[in-house]
């Protein structure tokens, strides 16, 4: 980048001269001016250390629950619910530094895809935990499934599930940084597995008893 005419004054701020060193731009604030001096190392891309961030984050792995719960039946036509333990969906962080510079990857989950083996469900949060016989007449979630097809024809009789969070991955930087934030996107993490079986209730038909002695 061009360098500042040797009488402007922010060689004097920095206590520099053009022979001396020589000044770098913060991409997202032109206002602002890092000097380094000869033989010191430029400011690191914030961009490349929030790699590096992010890089040695483990993101979790959902711990797949259902009701019901396997190995127990789920059935055609019944409100399957899903859901995670709370504490797996929870925001992620990491820094690095790197010299003057330290840059910080908030890493946050923003929605996780249920894959139910004939389709899928977006759900936004955790999910409900369906506690066994302490759930009120009603009781209704965010996040559940219904089947439409029996996994009779499925390997080992039953559907795959999977569940996988997707995060939107932001950083900051402090220190000497040419630029202050920025974002990596959206990431999907690994998914969690598990297999269900579903059946198919049958109805038993009574006659009347007009209709049984004829």
């Amino acid at each position: 980048m061009d360098q500042p005419a040797a009488d402007d004054p922010r060689w004097a701020t920095s206590g520099g001269t053009p022979e001396t060193g020589r000044f770098y731009a913060c991409d997202d604030n032109p206002q602002l001016w890092i000097y380094v001096a000869n033989g010191e190392a430029a400011p690191p891309d914030p961009a490349e250390l929030a790699q590096q961030a992010f890089g040695a984050v483990q993101l979790t792995t959902p711990t797949v629950q259902l009701a019901p719960a396997p190995p127990a039946k789920s059935y055609v036509g019944l409100d399957t619910w899903m859901w995670m333990p709370l504490g797996q969906w929870a925001p992620l962080t990491n820094t690095v530094t790197a010299g003057a510079t330290s840059v910080t990857v908030t890493i946050e989950p923003r929605w996780v895809t249920w894959n139910m083996g004939p389709g899928s469900k977006v759900c936004y949060d955790a999910g409900r935990v369906w506690k066994v016989g302490q759930m009120p007449p009603g009781s209704t979630t965010s996040c559940s499934y219904k089947y439409t097809r029996v996994s009779d024809f499925q390997p080992n009789g039953a559907w795959p599930v999977s569940a996988a969070i997707t995060w939107r991955v932001n950083w900051t930087c402090a220190g000497n940084c040419l630029a202050a934030a920025g974002s990596l996107g959206e990431v999907d993490g690994p998914a969690g597995t598990a297999n269900l079986v579903v059946g198919e209730r049958q109805s038993v038909n009574v006659l009347p008893d007009e209709k049984r002695k004829s």
